[in-house]
């Protein structure tokens, strides 16, 4: 029989470039509150298609070899720090299953109490188990497993937000058309599924559903930190001020815009976080991205609702005439660092589509596309890339579905960063 309480655990999500992991940060080092670090159950199990494993030994396998791999063992996200937790964690789990069964439930279940056995953690002396999963995409799933679950989520200003999800893109995209496209859409799609959840369930859930305001937690870290660990039901201790990590890596705020060489070494750059949070610096940072007013105006319309109901300052007229402009901008592709140019696809993202369509099984259309001329393969990207924005605004269905596919994923987030998209 599992031990944890389903009403202890409670899911942390993001709008998206929210400060979700600043926030993770901050609830770390409480006696009183379980946190893995940078564990999302719901992707990972979509991604290592856990769903497929028949026996608690497979089951077991996936897992473990998702927790060794060289991903998992950053200064922020190394789950064991010895040998010996990692044998204990791994003897734990698989008891687990066998005891459980390997139901997606159960195997969160058996993944969290065997993390706390290898910590020498006393399950029953937690009130608060929290699960980083980052962003919103999974919260169906979350509600088929949970009955009315605990949901803490993170939000700010969603120009703030995207102008940081540009940076951080073009800081590693801006060579690649078809990846900035890909993750441009997944950064917006997270802001449009977030703020569905949040009209969904905000009354259903009524005090289940904890809301934290990012410029809020800047500017009263103490106070806010106070309403979240009473929410929690954890009692209130000043390491709730103290941002860290089981490893003792410190965390850095907002890495699109500072890295971690100016953060450690604030002598070398005198200056780089004075007064990091002061609203009147975010405003000027995100401003300084934003500088095409055509995003602003983008931005505004996807987001109005939004920004009305939490009190967020348009800077662009809410006239018809400007929402038309929104919309085609939004429409228009985003594939490149200069979102409104048009851009031609090169052999190399060709390439990537025809290995895409080979991958999903798309044969028919794959025989087709690969016998066009290049020109007109680069008419038909562009032209499908409008017509799938229309889709996400329109007609989204499930989110999800257009991302963290364990087929294509390798597609986006293994090329090489900084090197010639055209390859």
């Amino acid at each position: 029989m599992n031990i944890i309480n389903s009403s202890k655990v409670t899911f942390l999500l993001s709008f998206g470039h929210t400060g979700i992991d600043w926030l993770h940060s901050l609830l770390d080092s409480h006696p009183q509150i379980l946190i893995m670090p940078e564990f999302s159950f719901y992707r990972s199990w979509k991604v290592l298609e856990a769903s497929s494993a028949k026996t608690p030994k497979s089951m077991h396998q996936i897992w473990m070899s998702y927790f060794s791999s060289p991903n998992n063992q950053g200064k922020e996200n190394k789950k064991f720090y010895n040998q010996e937790e990692q044998n204990l964690f791994s003897k734990k789990f698989f008891e687990n299953l066998e005891c459980y069964g390997i139901s997606r439930r159960n195997t969160f279940n058996a993944i969290i109490e065997a993390y706390a056995f290898s910590k020498n953690i006393d399950i029953n002396q937690i009130r608060s188990v929290v699960e980083h999963e980052h962003v919103s995409f999974p919260y169906k799933s979350i509600f088929e497993d949970f009955n009315e679950p605990n949901i803490l989520m993170i939000y700010r200003d969603p120009r703030a937000s995207i102008a940081g999800f540009y940076k951080g893109i073009d800081k590693k995209y801006s060579n690649w058309p078809d990846l900035n496209e890909y993750f441009i859409n997944m950064s917006l799609e997270e802001w449009m599924n977030s703020y569905e959840l949040f009209k969904k369930y905000k009354y259903q859930l009524n005090k289940k559903f904890k809301l934290v305001k990012n410029e809020d937690l800047s500017q009263n870290t103490k106070e806010e930190m106070k309403k979240i660990s009473k929410w929690l039901k954890v009692d209130y201790n000043n390491g709730l001020l103290k941002s860290t990590y089981p490893s003792g890596a410190k965390w850095v705020p907002d890495s699109c815009y500072i890295t971690k060489d100016q953060y450690n070494n604030i002598e070398k750059f005198p200056g780089t976080i004075d007064n990091f949070f002061d609203p009147i610096k975010v405003k000027q940072r995100w401003l300084d991205v934003l500088k095409d007013k055509r995003d602003i105006i983008m931005i505004e319309f996807l987001f109005n609702d939004f920004m009305i109901e939490f009190g967020y300052e348009r800077i662009t007229k809410n006239s018809f005439f400007i929402r038309l402009k929104g919309l085609y901008y939004y429409i228009l592709p985003h594939r490149g660092t200069m979102r409104f140019s048009y851009y031609p696809a090169t052999k190399g993202e060709v390439d990537r589509l025809k290995k895409k369509l080979f991958l999903l099984e798309k044969h028919k259309i794959l025989f087709f596309f690969k016998n066009l001329p290049l020109f007109l393969q680069s008419i038909i990207i562009n032209f499908e890339s409008m017509i799938k924005h229309l889709i996400i605004y329109f007609l989204p269905g499930d989110r999800w579905l257009r991302y963290d596919n364990p087929k294509i994923e390798t597609l986006f987030r293994s090329l090489p960063r900084g090197s010639n998209g055209s390859d």
